[in-house]
């Protein structure tokens, strides 16, 4: 599976594309790859050759090429307008929304091909689908944005639009071996993406080489003046990172997650902080939450299931025919908790929130475990791991590709920061590869 997409980024991608008379290469590449492996993976919900070329065919008066001709896949709640847009339910089947989901837009106005859409789970909750998870099919590839990462996995593209509300875009990076990047909250416009929870609800990707994140991050995200917000807290203050740095700050956190673990994934975690720690670029230092974070996940819940009950409240009067009995039981517990309850919830992640950037406000990253265990049985619930809780607290969270487990299936490590030090966060990652700490092709840290 160690394809092109895998030992190239993007920009080299280009550049080869640019020396070939025929532009089909890259296409040609992910036609093989899909060949190769979907019939057993099952990653795809719609793909579609006649789709492919018509956007194709639109390409000749693109004038931003930052992507052109780059494939891409799509998590199967965003709206593409010659696609459908199913949701992993039944209701939509063969749904068609007749728009385009704004990062979508920004997306194709770069150049690039969208070539299908990807397997997710029922209304991108928990429901495991039948994507199998690419190094071993009795192993769950994750739920959520499953099909997302394990297309990109097989080398279908070099990446592929996710979203994440607890863990769906890092767990299934952890499990398939590809990088996974969750952006601040709000960085990448929801507009045309199914709506589950209106504070955590968060627009990712997933990418096979990890010098791509930058450049798509670039691409796809809100800037400029007309979004004041994400000017104040990102666009005024990115020249000043452009300033040389000698030592690099890394806070250490276990969370209460952390007795969860494996201890294979406690092991080479601690051999990894022992390895950034031994390079004079790099500091670390342990730091311990407070004990209110441990509320995160019984908040994250309330608001979570209280949400689903509101937006989903006409599926569930006919739940016996068209839910899962696990969306229905989440439904359920969301509608017993009243309405002070679901306030005192988003009053605390407010909280927690404004507490966390006081916290991690003198580091450059935050490293955790990404999952706790390498991809479990598809019938075992994965172990407790950190990622909902950056989720919860809107923090841009990473999964680097790099660990394998005693049986050699694949785990990551996760690194966040600060809410809206997404480029601070990148920053470190560039220097960890300039200094071979970690590469860009998961197959080179093996």
């Amino acid at each position: 599976m160690n394809s092109l997409f895998h030992k190239k980024s993007i920009q080299k991608l280009l550049l080869i594309l640019k020396n070939k008379k025929s532009k089909d290469f890259l296409i040609k590449s992910s036609f093989k790859n899909l060949n190769k492996y979907e019939k057993k993976i099952e990653s795809l919900v719609k793909f579609d050759k006649k789709i492919v070329d018509n956007y194709k065919k639109n390409l000749i008066n693109i004038l931003d090429k930052r992507l052109l001709y780059i494939p891409f896949g799509i998590k199967d709640i965003f709206n593409v307008k010659q696609f459908t847009n199913e949701k992993g339910s039944v209701i939509y089947k063969n749904f068609n929304p007749g728009n385009n989901a704004r990062v979508v837009d920004r997306l194709l106005a770069s150049g690039a091909i969208p070539f299908g859409k990807t397997v997710t789970s029922e209304f991108a909750v928990h429901e495991l689908n039948k994507t199998k998870n690419p190094y071993d099919f009795t192993k769950t590839p994750g739920t959520s944005s499953s099909g997302s990462a394990a297309s990109v996995a097989c080398g279908y593209y070099p990446f592929s639009l996710g979203t994440q509300t607890a863990g769906s875009i890092i767990r299934p990076a952890s499990y398939c071996n590809i990088w996974g990047f969750k952006p601040s909250f709000g960085l990448i416009p929801r507009t045309g993406v199914l709506k589950t929870t209106d504070s955590l609800d968060s627009i990712g990707f997933f990418c096979s080489n990890g010098e791509n994140i930058k450049y798509l991050l670039d691409i796809m995200r809100v800037s400029g003046r007309n979004y004041p917000f994400i000017y104040k807290n990102i666009d005024s203050k990115i020249n000043m990172l452009n300033k040389s740095k000698k030592i690099y700050k890394i806070a250490f956190v276990k969370t209460h997650t952390w007795n969860y673990a494996e201890n294979y994934v406690k092991l080479a975690i601690e051999n990894f902080l022992n390895k950034i720690d031994n390079n004079s670029k790099f500091l670390v230092k342990e730091i311990k939450l407070p004990n209110i974070y441990d509320e995160i996940h019984y908040n994250h819940e309330a608001i979570y299931t209280k949400s689903l009950s509101y937006y989903f409240k006409n599926e569930f009067k006919n739940r016996e025919k068209l839910l899962s009995k696990n969306i229905s039981n989440m439904i359920e517990k969301g509608n017993k908790i009243n309405k002070n309850q679901f306030i005192r919830s988003h009053h605390f992640q407010n909280k927690i929130i404004s507490t966390s950037n006081k916290i991690f406000n003198n580091y450059d990253a935050v490293i955790s475990i990404s999952t706790s265990e390498s991809a479990p049985l598809r019938e075992k619930i994965p172990l407790d791991d950190p990622s909902l809780m950056w989720t919860f607290l809107h923090m841009p969270s990473m999964n680097a590709p790099i660990f394998r487990c005693p049986k050699n299936m694949p785990f990551g490590i996760q690194f966040t920061a600060k809410k809206f030090n997404d480029y601070q966060l990148l920053r470190v990652l560039k220097e960890l590869f300039n200094e071979k700490i970690i590469y860009a092709n998961p197959y080179d840290n093996i």
